[in-house]
This record gives structure tokens, sequence and C-alpha cells, in this order.
């Protein structure tokens, strides 16, 4: 794995009865290009471990959320507001994406500031219960 590709879960499981192994896993990556790499470097180490053991290997890759990209207009409206009242603003793509919303705001410490900035404009919402 590349740090820029996540491994993010790893399951095995047996059956005894049919004698087989499902081995399922889930890769994360911001960009195509990363994902690519890491979908590679696994599949050929799978690949590898079945002709040693002279397994039968089936795979299958499956993209289970598209990407998303957050419209310029609506992020420099939000980061200048941020701004204004003193938080730090960054911008990066997010391992997980929230449902519902049209932007995600991590508060790296700022959970206070980010409430109060929350209450002064309502323009703005969670998308999740606190």
């Amino acid at each position: 794995m590349t740090p820029e590709a996540r491994l993010c879960s790893l399951v095995q499981t047996n059956d005894a009865v049919a004698a087989t192994r499902r081995i399922s896993c889930e890769i994360r990556a911001f960009y195509a290009e990363e994902l690519t790499g890491a979908l590679d470097r696994t599949l050929r180490s799978v690949t590898n471990y079945a002709a040693l053991t002279e397994a039968v290997l089936e795979t299958r890759a499956v993209r289970l959320v598209p990407p998303a990209v957050t419209p310029a207009a609506l992020v420099e409206r939000l980061a200048r507001q941020l701004q204004s009242t003193k938080l730090p603003v960054s911008f990066g793509p997010s391992w997980t994406p929230v449902s519902g919303a049209d932007a995600s705001v991590g508060t790296g410490g700022y959970e206070e500031t980010l409430e109060n900035f929350l209450l002064a404009h309502p323009a703005w919402r969670r998308s999740y219960p606190r």
C-alpha cells in the first residue's frame, strides 16, 4: 500500500463444506491513480499467493462510493466565512464522504469554535446528529 492509498478492512471467511476461502478488502484512495496502483499491487500479491497454493482465483473490483466534487463557489464562500472567525482553513479530500452534504468540514480541535460559527451562520448546518 502506498501512503496515498489505505487498506480500510480485510475480511477472510472459510467454508469447510465447500472447501473455499473468501478474502475481501476495502481500499480507499483520494485519486484514481493512487487507487489503480494500490489495486494493481494487491491483485498481484493475491494472484501470486493463489499460484503458490494452486488455488482457483476469482477477482472483482467494485466502486462503493462515486467520487464527489464540491462546487468551487461553495468552497470559496465557506472558506471566507470560516476565515472571518479566525478558524484556520485548509483544503483536502475526505476519506469518509458525508451523505447528504455538499461539503465536509473537519474541526482540527476547534469543535467549540465551529459550533459557534454554525450558530451564528444559520445558512450552514450539520448533516449528521451531534
